[in-house]
């Protein structure tokens, strides 16, 4: 095939036929059939050897050439994943290709780019990710840390706000030079990274305040310079610069941040802010609530502590780490409701195990913080030692109540621990194995999230009866 007949058939195609595949596939097979050819048919290969017998010289242009030269109407034509994914390893087998490609990712990334914007979408609307573009390229690429130098302040470029904390993550630590230009990079956009860092704190959660009109914009606006210096303060205690900060996730309350061994969460109220205090609690260095213009209503929450070792994390067989979190939850939810506490949420996300004493820390420093100051009401060990490096703690410093509370919120597992615990009072002979197993602590319940109201009298009743049944089994 010619390079004519080729560029004549590839015009008849479309641009941008980005979600029709059969075509896509028709285009692919058109670019093998020519690379395969070296851009002769029957009658110029003829030609090309009689104008060689005769000493004839001619230019012959290979299809790489011809690729190299009409790249841009090439790529125009094809969806940008299926390019990515199909075409661009076959045109790497090419050897002649590999340099010329790598030096086309900025074309590429701006005819992406070009797609999308036609569309009238942003990146992040579009579904489609920068970090995901760069892993599936990278894929041909046979230096990537030198592809990526070369490259990464195009990507920064393009890359949206939303995504800058992922992408950075992705590309840090390749060389100083790229950390370099990421971390001026992430300077530059600070108050950017701190709007979007609000923004996604309360996006899908639930709360009255978000669902009001301008609410994201009066948090922005009250509290954007307090996220700011908070996050500055943690990079200078912990040595760290904007490239180390990390989303590491979030829930139906807060996002996530970790710098260095500081976790940071905002999000919205805390169901129960004020809480008993208990030693088996993470102290947290900040734990205080961001109130609206009226300066009554709490809008927000927000929480630093330091950084555990996550227990689901730790365990990589999902039946150990079912057993574990069976075992050690209850140990720990007992252990609470013998000084008058009920954890409404007992769950394996929400346990973690101290890398450190539990001890809040600041520029090198132990703090001891107010208990008061940070929601902990006074309790009958308030003073007591801090757990040591190693020991169990909840880290979720949310849904704590006293026994004596009025209205308590639970969930299906804390309301099952409950009940297991009332029949313990009434039973002094059932063992804690007996007591799990018995009462089908399973995985499934283990991983309840709903919840229900807990009733005093109902569940004391249950008890009692439990602790009948369990006696007469004992002595048959």
């Amino acid at each position: 095939m010619t390079e004519e007949s080729f560029l004549k058939k590839l015009s008849s195609y479309d641009d941008y036929t980005n979600n029709d595949n059969n075509k896509n596939k028709e285009l692919l097979e058109l670019l093998r059939v020519f690379l395969e050819s070296n851009g002769e048919n029957f009658g110029t290969r003829i030609l090309h050897k009689a104008q060689d017998i005769l000493g004839i010289k001619r230019d012959k242009k290979t299809p790489e050439q011809s690729i190299e030269e009409n790249f841009v109407k090439v790529l125009n034509k094809f969806d940008y994943y299926y390019f990515i994914n199909s075409v661009l390893p076959l045109l790497i087998t090419r050897g002649k290709l590999q340099d010329f490609l790598e030096e086309c990712f900025p074309i590429f990334l701006e005819n992406v780019k070009y797609c999308i914007d036609r569309k009238g979408s942003s990146f992040n609307e579009s579904g489609f990710k920068i970090r995901s573009l760069i892993s599936m390229y990278t894929k041909s690429i046979q230096n990537v840390a030198e592809f990526e130098e070369k490259n990464v302040e195009i990507i920064l470029k393009t890359v949206p706000t939303e995504e800058l904390l992922s992408v950075v993550k992705m590309l840090k630590g390749k060389s100083d030079k790229v950390d370099a230009i990421l971390n001026s990079t992430m300077e530059e956009k600070k108050n950017e990274i701190v709007q979007y860092i609000i923004t996604k704190a309360f996006k899908n959660k639930r709360s009255e305040y978000i669902m009001q009109e301008g609410f994201t914009e009066q948090i922005e606006k009250n509290y954007a310079p307090t996220v700011l210096r908070m996050l500055q303060e943690l990079m200078k205690s912990e040595g760290k610069s904007w490239i180390d900060l990390q989303e590491i996730g979030g829930a139906s309350f807060s996002q996530v941040f970790e710098i260095g061994d500081k976790i940071f969460k905002i999000g919205i109220p805390r169901r129960t802010y004020d809480i008993p205090y208990h030693k088996r609690l993470l102290k947290p260095l900040v734990r205080t609530n961001f109130y609206a213009e009226n300066e009554k209503d709490v809008v927000a929450c927000v929480e630093i502590s330091e950084k555990v070792e996550m227990i689901y994390e730790e365990e990589k067989d999902p039946e150990r780490a079912a057993s574990i979190s069976a075992d050690v939850l209850y140990e720990i939810w007992r252990e609470l409701r013998e000084e008058g506490i009920i954890w409404a949420d007992p769950h394996i996300g929400n346990i973690g195990i101290l890398l450190k004493d539990n001890v809040p820390v600041l520029n090198g420093e132990k703090i001891d913080v107010d208990n008061e100051a940070i929601g902990f009401k006074s309790g009958k060990h308030f003073k007591e030692e801090a757990l040591k490096k190693g020991d169990y703690v909840i880290i979720d410093t949310d849904l704590l109540y006293s026994a004596k509370d009025e209205h308590i919120e639970m969930t299906a597992t804390a309301m099952m621990y409950e009940r297991h615990y009332q029949a313990e009072k009434h039973n002094s002979l059932m063992s804690r194995s007996k007591r799990i197993k018995s009462r089908g602590l399973t995985k499934e319940m283990l991983n309840s999230s709903e919840f229900v109201e807990y009733d005093r009298k109902d569940t004391e009743k249950y008890g009692r009866r439990t602790a009948e049944v369990d006696t007469d089994d004992e002595t048959r």
